[in-house]
Order: structure tokens, then sequence, then C-alpha cells
């Protein structure tokens, strides 16, 4: 009961659960709206939602919660609506930034493109710390004419002073996300620290699946052997008894030597005389059929199993 016990603890922690929530809840919202599609509003405009590279020490008020609205969105002054193709927003109302507006059917649209260009169909602990270690690469690459901004995904053009306006061309600025200058090496991308925390539930899980697998095979050996042990002591409980079995045929024996009248040796159940009307002499035989009964009931407690005889038949 505790190997069992045990093992069903083991396929407990064997499931992905905890990592399917890490993953959804870095993804972002439902593609259908039921959820908002950012956490952050009132941002006044997208520079102020998406951040300023150079001068500035903050990060966008976005930045970490909606990498698809920062570099993929469309509003008044990005009207690209392939900037994420193959998503096409050409059907969706642009973002009012200071109220959020548009953005969730914008999300669904993109929300929807990137399902359909999934390459993976399952993730994997690999997978997801590639993908969190190649966005980290991409952000900590500067950006701009001589590379000056940094903590920055997306596209900066010229000297990107402008910030992440969402503005193409010679503008100093771009389609980007800026995650700060006091973010460290980490980022404090949020999405991303769920992805790496996502891939570590991920192998707990895997570890989890391989122990429950070697108990689930020690159990069954187990169970083999027991059941091999308890077929050996059935067998065990039900084998003639043959010492007994020789004790028994033995003293009969020895009683039907010590008669030679006929008088005698029919009144003994051992012995069988065969000496027609003489009277005296060894003619007894040994009453194979009382003796093996007898033999049985004493080895075996009387359930009938055929037992080994022996006969004597004097001379």
């Amino acid at each position: 009961m505790a190997g069992s016990r045990y093992l069903a603890a083991q396929k407990a922690a064997a499931s992905t659960a905890a990592a399917r929530k890490l993953l959804d809840d870095a993804r972002g919202p439902q593609a259908d709206g039921s959820t908002p599609a950012t956490k952050t509003t009132a941002t006044n405009n997208r520079k102020t939602a998406c951040g300023t590279p150079l001068g500035s020490p903050a990060k966008g008020k976005l930045a970490g919660e909606s990498i698809a609205a920062d570099i993929c969105g469309k509003d008044r002054q990005q009207t690209e609506p392939k900037a994420c193709a193959p998503a096409d927003l050409a059907n969706d109302a642009a973002i009012t930034w200071n109220d959020m507006a548009n953005s969730a059917k914008q999300w669904e649209t993109l929300f929807r493109a990137c399902q359909k260009g999934n390459k993976h169909k399952y993730a994997t602990a690999e997978t997801l710390r590639a993908a969190v270690t190649a966005l980290l690469v991409e952000a900590n690459t500067g950006k701009g004419t001589d590379r000056p901004a940094q903590h920055v995904i997306g596209l900066i053009t010229g000297t990107g002073n402008t910030g992440c306006d969402g503005a193409n061309g010679d503008t100093n600025g771009g389609t980007c996300v800026y995650y700060g200058s006091d973010s460290g090496g980490d980022l404090a991308i949020s999405w991303a620290s769920k992805m790496l925390s996502a891939a570590d539930e991920l192998d707990k899980a895997a570890q989890a699946a391989a122990a429950a697998r070697t108990t689930a095979a020690k159990l069954t050996d187990l169970n083999k052997t027991m059941t091999a042990i308890a077929l050996l002591a059935a067998e065990a409980s039900h084998k003639p008894d043959s010492k007994t079995d020789t004790n028994t045929i033995t003293q009969s024996m020895t009683k039907c030597e010590t008669i030679n009248k006929a008088a005698e040796c029919k009144n003994k159940t051992e012995c069988k005389w065969e000496g027609g009307d003489v009277k005296e002499g060894n003619h007894f035989k040994l009453n194979e059929t009382h003796v093996a009964e007898k033999a049985t009931q004493t080895g075996s407690g009387g359930n009938g199993e055929t037992k080994t005889t022996y006969k004597q038949k004097g001379n």
C-alpha cells in the first residue's frame, strides 16, 4: 500500500499543469477578449507605454507585459497593418493608448497568427530556454545608428532618442519596447521569467514521470515475486509428506510380518490373507488400499490426495 501511495504521489508530481499555467500567464490574455489585453492603462501615448531607450532609466509602462502591442500594434502613427506578418491588422481599428481601446481586438488577431505559425507542437524545457535566451541576446544587442540603444527588442532608427513611438524612417524612433537601463542582466521581463519558470516545472515533471516509471516497474516485479511465493506456498501445502507416508507403510508392514496365522491376518486391516484354506504360514499381503488411505490422512489432513504406496507379499 505504501508503494502504491508513493507511486500516486509521483504521478501527481509528473503533472504539467503548473507549467501550462505559467505559459498561459506569459503569453498574455485569452484571444477571445475575456481578459484584458494589458495590465496597464492610461499610458497617454505609445512612447510612454513602450519606453524611451535614451535619456530614461525607466522601462516603458507595458514593457514585460505586452510585447505584441509594443512592437506589432497599429495606431494613428504606426499605420502598417503587417508589421508582424503574417498577422494582418488591416481590419482592426487603431489603438488609442490613453485607454488602450482596440488593443484586445488587435491582440486576438496577433494571437491567432502566432498559433498558426507555431512550428512546435509541444513546448519542452529546452525549447523554452532557447527562445528566452535568443530574446535576451537580442535585447542586449544595441539598436539604432552606432547601436546606442540597449535593453530594447524591436526596431530603432537613427539615434533612438525619440523613443519607441511606432514611427518608421529617419525619425530617431521605432516600433520597439524598452526594458529600462536599471533592469540588470535579466531585464525584469515578466513573461520571460515565467517562461523560464515553466521550463523548470517541465523538468520537475519529467523527473517525477521517470521516477514513477521506475517505481511502477519495481512494484510490478514485486507483485510477480509475491505471486510466485504464494503459488509455491500453496503447492507446498498440498505436497504429500513422504516421511509420514513411509512411516505409515513401514509400520503396517511390520505388523503384517508378525502374523503367520490366517485368523490373525483377517483381523488386521493392514493385512490381506492369501493362503486360502491354509491356516498358518507367511501367506499375507499388505492391504494397499487401507495403507494408502491411512497415509493420506496422516500426511495431508485427509484431503483425499493420491499417495504412493508400497506392498509386501509374504512367501
